[in-house]
């Protein structure tokens, strides 16, 4: 994982990846753009979320529908300029 991008992770979304690598859930990727028409940073990960949260403020749920988005469910800030997300994968 790379600790630079994550650093440059808003605080709701660094709370929940720390709740996340607590349970024992994988970063699969990470990446980051300069690109202001791109996503600033994005992180996947393995599993599914624990749980779902509402609790910080400017943040936003989304359940993908789309296979064609990569991924299962993401948490976002920005209007998607950071991204948190979850490949869907069951923990053993």
């Amino acid at each position: 994982m790379s600790d630079e991008v994550v650093g440059r992770l808003e605080p709701a979304l660094r709370a929940i990846l720390e709740l996340e690598l607590a349970r024992e859930n994988e970063v699969v990727a990470v990446g980051h753009s300069d690109n202001p028409r791109a996503h600033e940073v994005i992180v996947c990960l393995k599993f599914s979320f624990g749980r779902r949260t509402d609790e910080f403020e400017g943040m936003r749920f989304r359940r993908i529908t789309s296979p064609d988005d990569g991924w299962k469910d993401e948490y976002s800030v920005d209007e998607g300029r950071q991204i948190l997300a979850c490949l869907g994968g069951k923990h053993a």
